[in-house]
């Protein structure tokens, strides 16, 4: 059972079928325990979009049904709805500055012909152990870049030495290859 959110000329309409409009809200029911009610339908939901990511879902849910909802509705003030307008504009670009700010981290090289291989062994092989520097030096900058970008509190001695820092990105690319391939598989 799958319930779709989204305006269709001018009007908020909810319906149980299968999603056609890329933009819409897709919710899917996945907790059938007994009779759903106002109460319990929050429990049983899982949110799915079929947008293309993650950050469009979020976009999108925010264009095409919150923000018309609020706009639409006289109740709320104008100074209010102005606000958030301009607030949802923000929202957008921060959205879209976070994506550009992370697709730079899933082009990360991983050395994968030296993953096997203990860092011991490889440090023994100049050349190997110069060209894995040079591609830690880089997440490192690409990391750091992100991180500071984010606004985190973040500070280099929080990761101490070298292999504490190379088991971070492995398992930060790993994190993020497996959101990428996510994304991409068509059954999700």
């Amino acid at each position: 059972m799958v319930l779709r959110i989204y305006f269709q000329e001018g009007k908020l309409v909810a319906s149980l079928d299968t999603p056609e409009v890329p933009c819409d809200y897709v919710f899917c029911v996945t907790k059938t325990q007994g009779v759903v009610t106002e109460d319990s339908l929050i429990n049983s939901l899982n949110f799915e979009t079929l947008d293309c990511s993650v950050e469009g879902s979020l976009v999108t849910g925010l264009c095409e049904v919150q923000a018309p909802i609020l706009f639409h509705d006289e109740a709320v003030p104008k100074h209010i709805r102005n606000e958030m307008y301009s607030t949802l504009l923000q929202e957008q670009a921060t959205l879209v500055d976070k994506r550009f700010a992370l697709s730079g981290l899933y082009g990360i090289h991983a050395p994968y012909f030296a993953m096997d291989k203990p860092p011991e062994k490889v440090a023994t092989y100049e050349d190997l152990s110069q060209f894995v520097q040079y591609i830690v030096h880089d997440w490192y900058t690409r990391v750091n870049r992100l991180l500071e970008d984010c606004g985190e509190n973040y500070s280099s001695s929080n990761i101490v030495s070298l292999l504490d820092r190379l088991e971070f990105w492995k398992y930060r690319y790993q994190c993020l290859s497996f959101v990428q391939d996510q994304m991409k598989d068509p059954q999700f």
